[in-house]
């Protein structure tokens, strides 16, 4: 088995069986669940996510593909036409057996305890507990839901057994050290936490969401898709999840889980911009839209899906191209910021908890206590994912480029504020 490949993979189960020729293509987007066993010559194509849950098992030379490609012509000289992917999410349920030679087109799921027969090409949805083969299609097409990728609503999930599920979300802008609250929190026996598990899917489903491409319905039934089909849920456990590319779809998450509770971290406006602008934020990375998604493009380190202020019509397309690269970041945080404050104030106050990213280390048990008073146990905060020295060094030599926003106004508030009163930043 190639580990080189799977270590990149978000999340992968126990008892996984591969053989060295595996090709994938966006590990990032897939997640495998446990007891799942590949063929020889298998090909993913994962940017736009894939879920294979527990107990699965494919034959020989299956494809299995979550985006279609094509190209397009830039505005960049040197480099005028580049590859990008139509996203479309592929669910392979548990239980699912697929034979040899067989296709997965994007958008498909493929319900549980469900056979899959030699040189299958499948771009339909597959209903659960049946064996499918061309045969059978042309026989009783009552089996099958064909596909209106623009406007697909599956009704079949029952999500009345995910309100009672014990989870909670991490809100952020991103580098605030989301992914040291989710290693921390993975240390406790009795909590399962992942870090952007889901950030294909919700990368897509958001950006969507707030570009007007997906309305509320759609959305909240993706999400329920996916939730439904997560081979890393312990029921026994208690689940925290960060990402955040949950901001949009918070409301919808808590319509899906009444319980959730929410973690708002919030970073330093000046740190953040250093950070976000050392990675390449907003250098030529604005999303691509096709007609009823956006593009995935790995060109970019985004993949194309920042949002901008010209994607929620929050400015004009040159009003955004006026602007520095510094303030199109600060204008990121504020707007993040601001999301995640409306949004916490509709969810009970017992719910909520506001951390600092700079007291993650001294609070670490508050952290615990919020999610259980039960949870309380001697864990330490280890850092992860920072810049390093030469990158900090670097950017103590280069001077801010801010018009929009007053960095030193809004740093002095950041300061002098407490984290329960720290929407005052925003007022």
């Amino acid at each position: 088995m190639n580990t080189k490949i799977f270590n990149k993979i978000k999340y992968i189960g126990t008892n996984l069986k591969a053989s060295d020729d595996i090709r994938i293509i966006g590990p990032h987007g897939l997640i495998i669940g446990s007891n799942i066993k590949f063929g020889s010559n298998l090909l993913i194509l994962s940017l736009g996510g894939v879920i294979i849950n527990n107990n699965c098992c494919f034959g020989n030379n299956v494809e299995i593909h979550s985006c279609f490609i094509c190209n397009i012509n830039t505005k960049d000289p040197i480099e005028e036409i580049i590859d990008v992917f139509i996203p479309y999410n592929v669910v392979i349920e548990e239980n699912v057996r697929i034979g040899n030679n067989v296709k997965i087109y994007p958008g498909v799921t493929i319900g549980k305890n469900t056979v899959i027969s030699d040189n299958s090409i499948i771009k339909q949805n597959i209903k659960s507990n049946i064996t499918f083969s061309p045969i059978n299609l042309l026989l009783n097409e009552n089996n099958f839901k064909f596909l209106n990728r623009k406007k697909t609503i599956d009704r079949s999930y029952d999500y009345k057994n995910l309100s009672n599920r014990e989870i909670s979300f991490v809100l952020s802008t991103g580098r605030c050290g989301s992914q040291s609250i989710s290693s921390f929190l993975n240390q406790h026996p009795q909590i399962t936490s992942l870090h952007e598990p889901l950030y294909q899917q919700l990368s897509v489903i958001s950006t969507n969401f707030l570009s007007g491409l997906m309305n509320r319905e759609e959305v909240k039934f993706e999400l329920i898709k996916l939730y439904s089909n997560l081979p890393y849920y312990d029921k026994s456990k208690m689940y925290v999840e960060s990402d955040q590319k949950i901001i949009p779809i918070a409301d919808i998450l808590l319509d899906i889980f009444p319980n959730s509770k929410f973690i708002w971290l919030i970073r330093n406006p000046k740190t953040f911009l250093l950070s976000a602008r050392v990675r390449g934020w907003y250098f030529n990375d604005d999303p691509i839209f096709s007609n009823d998604s956006v593009l995935i493009v790995p060109k970019f380190i985004s993949q194309g899906c920042r949002i901008t202020a010209v994607n929620i019509q929050n400015m004009s397309e040159s009003e955004w191209n006026s602007l520095s690269q510094d303030d199109k970041i600060l204008w990121y945080w504020n707007y993040w910021n601001h999301s995640i404050k409306y949004f916490m104030e509709k969810v009970k106050k017992e719910n909520c908890f506001i951390i600092k990213l700079e007291n993650i280390s001294i609070e670490s048990n508050k952290i615990l206590n919020f999610l259980n008073k039960n949870l309380d146990i001697d864990m330490a905060v280890k850092k992860t994912n920072q810049m390093r020295n030469n990158h900090l060094n670097f950017n103590k030599k280069i001077s801010i480029n801010c018009k929009l926003y007053k960095l030193k106004h809004l740093e002095m508030m950041y300061r002098n504020n407490e984290p329960n009163n720290i929407s005052f930043i925003f007022n």
